[in-house]
């Protein structure tokens, strides 16, 4: 008990992927249902508790799930559930129900829309494909077809992994010297109103190069989180909607890598080069950046009227200068725990599907909001849902 306890906390979707066993265990024997609800009963506690969690630090989060690899989890519990039931194996059904579960499991995250699990159930088959299939005894089928179905499942466990592997070890864009020109870049062009749009790397480094050396970007690592404000780059989108999106978030220049991009990154190459919106500023071997020709800031008066002034973009903290009162758009995600440190005024979650920030200044002058979270934050919050 103790230990799935601990990976409530320490990694929930551990407990997701082991969930699928223990619930294809539970299905296929009923000897042991008995134990698992008892043992359900000493973890409630625990349950209640990262469910309080869930509750007061919630945010909405999705996480991308491809259409192809929808069809390879349910290829393979399909291949699985067949090898079952070809074979003579004293525990077809149990193993045949667990086939199933996984089969279920991964079109009902398919199914769900925005739900941060989507790949991530995944790992059940990156994991644990070939030694399930293996598990598997007293084969009926022909010992060369049975071969070819296992070679066919072990390449589909085995071969993104490796690629990845290999073919990050030898990518320059994974390296420091490699952002040094569009760091330096940075570096001489920001200001705190706005932030910058990387193109992604397929291997996602300019999330921690540019973060860790404080330039705000409008993409991070964590996708789930991502996905709140940039839902338009996981589909089909145009130069006007792909412009109104940087202009949305906040974007003055964008940075576009000379090496393999994320699934966006094409679409991205082909607007940046041909929009008459959009203007080169300067190129080299590795890097093209680009200037948004009509950018708007991240901080926007909401009825007319001058445009706050950003002094300082901190991870936890924005500090402006608000020119009169009334009601500002600061465009970064909203959350109760959101406090104003300086200046007279409210805080709420803005209009719209942004989850962005609206300030209401009751006056103009010096503003502070910073990201506090304290048990007496956490304890309003939890009365305020319920």
């Amino acid at each position: 008990v103790f230990p799935m306890a601990g990976s409530i906390f320490a990694h929930p979707l551990a407990l997701v992927i082991g969930g699928v066993f223990l619930l294809a265990e539970f299905i296929a024997r009923p000897g042991v249902r008995r134990a698992y609800l008892r043992s359900l009963l000493y973890l409630s506690p625990f349950l209640l508790v990262r469910v309080l969690f869930a509750v007061v630090f919630w945010e909405k989060g999705s996480y991308v799930y491809a259409p192809g690899h929808v069809l390879l989890f349910v290829g393979y519990g399909a291949i699985g559930y067949l090898l079952t039931r070809l074979s003579r194996d004293p525990e077809r059904f149990a193993k045949g129900v667990l086939f199933l579960t996984f089969t279920a499991v991964a079109l009902l995250f398919a199914l769900i829309p925005g739900n941060p699990v989507g790949f991530n159930i995944g790992r059940f088959f990156f994991l644990f494909a070939v030694p399930v299939l293996l598990s598997v005894r007293r084969l009926l089928l022909p010992g060369a077809v049975t071969a070819v179905l296992l070679v066919a499942v072990a390449c589909g466990q085995m071969i993104p992994p490796a690629s990845h592997y290999v073919h990050v070890a030898d990518l320059r864009s994974t390296r420091a010297e490699f952002f040094v020109p569009a760091l330096s870049f940075a570096a001489t062009h920001y200001e705190p109103g706005y932030r910058f749009h990387v193109v992604a790397l397929d291997t996602h480094w300019e999330a921690y190069y540019f973060s860790v050396n404080d330039f705000p970007i409008t993409r991070g690592w964590y996708r789930q989180a991502d996905a709140v404000h940039n839902r338009i780059l996981s589909s089909e989108f145009t130069v006007e909607s792909y412009v109104a999106w940087l202009k949305g978030m906040g974007v003055k220049y964008i940075f576009l890598p000379h090496a393999p991009l994320d699934w966006s990154g094409e679409r991205e190459s082909e607007i940046l080069r041909t929009s008459p919106e959009i203007a080169p500023v300067t190129a080299d071997a590795d890097w093209t950046i680009f200037r948004l020709r009509d950018p708007q800031p991240i901080a926007v008066a909401l009825h007319g009227g001058q445009d706050p002034e950003i002094l300082a973009l901190l991870h936890q903290a924005v500090y402006l200068r608000i020119p009169a009162a009334g009601d500002y758009l600061i465009k970064a995600t909203y959350s109760p725990y959101w406090q104003i440190t300086a200046g007279a005024g409210t805080l709420a979650k803005a209009p719209g599907d942004e989850s962005f920030l609206l300030l209401h200044a009751a006056q103009g002058g010096l503003y502070g909001v910073s990201v506090r979270v304290t048990l007496e934050a956490s304890l309003r919050e939890l009365v305020r849902l319920f």
